[in-house]
């Protein structure tokens, strides 16, 4: 790769005892593409089950620059890139968005939806798509090289915001309850507050410090109108209970928890060596 290597390290790379790397007509290439990592899973259609799965953490990936020249690197070397899928979709995170209500979403206004939040300089495609079940629609930029890169690699894909992944995929809390679920990478992270099946919050974050992290939790939750000490508060993703931003979590948040994968899929025994929370965003990419 071009890039200094240092730069780039395999987070996980974990695969079913019997999986073939030759590519398949019947199997599906999920593609998560963070502000900070690239990952991917490659499912069996018969029983949809997952059944390899890497993860790439780009480091220093501060400049927007260096960050699409890793990952058009990455892109181009990943080997299992290179075969044939029954489907491929890609969910990019790393991209700004806007939530509009679908009662006042109109597509060819969805670049004046987008300028509500943001400034499009020009170097972006608009694109839309609508979030399941919560009836409205992400409306994001994805930058044209990142998009050329897309093109180049894949033949044919399916290309959403993350979010609208995501937000289907998070289990909705019993009525008149309120969960926030935290979906973390490594310096950034989505907050999204249920109300039952309404959605009253979501945004993403960067996050560097644990003190960004448990004040970004605690705003979020002060303006939705959860009570820190009684209500949900849910983890999923990067993080894990040794580190200092959980550890800090857990004094103003008793009932902070780490999730579990999502449903509508399965997923190989070997999978079982990381916990049950991590990768949350690359999963629910259907």
């Amino acid at each position: 790769m071009s890039n200094d290597l240092n730069n780039i390290q395999v987070n996980h790379q974990i695969k079913a005892k019997h999986f073939g790397h030759n590519g398949s007509e019947n199997q599906h290439l999920a593609v998560y593409v963070g502000n900070d990592e690239l990952s991917f899973t490659i499912a069996a259609d018969a029983g949809n089950t997952v059944q390899y799965m890497k993860s790439y953490r780009l480091k220093n990936a501060f400049n927007y620059f260096a960050y699409k020249m890793m990952l058009t690197d990455l892109l181009e070397q990943e080997d299992l890139f290179k075969n044939k899928y029954a489907k491929i979709s890609i969910g990019l995170n790393a991209a700004n968005y806007t939530l509009v209500p679908n009662k006042y979403f109109d597509l060819s206004s969805a670049e004046k939806y987008y300028d509500f939040n943001f400034s499009n300089d020009g170097n972006g495609k608009i694109m839309a798509n609508l979030v399941e079940g919560y009836n409205c629609f992400v409306v994001f930029a994805i930058d044209f090289q990142l998009l050329d890169s897309f093109t180049e690699v894949f033949d044919q894909f399916t290309l959403q915001h993350a979010v609208s992944y995501l937000l289907p995929a998070l289990p909705q809390p019993p009525p008149e309850e309120k969960y926030l679920y935290a979906s973390v990478q490594k310096n950034h992270f989505d907050l999204v507050c249920l109300e039952g099946n309404r959605l009253l919050y979501c945004n993403s974050f960067a996050c560097i410090t644990p003190a960004d992290f448990l004040y970004h939790l605690l705003n979020v939750a002060k303006h939705s109108g959860l009570d820190a000490i009684k209500d949900n508060f849910v983890l999923l993703g990067d993080i894990a209970a040794d580190q200092p931003a959980y550890r800090l979590c857990k004094k103003y948040l008793p009932n902070i928890a780490f999730g579990s994968r999502p449903e509508g899929k399965n997923y190989c025994a070997e999978l079982d060596i990381i916990a049950r929370h991590q990768h949350y965003n690359l999963y629910c990419i259907r």
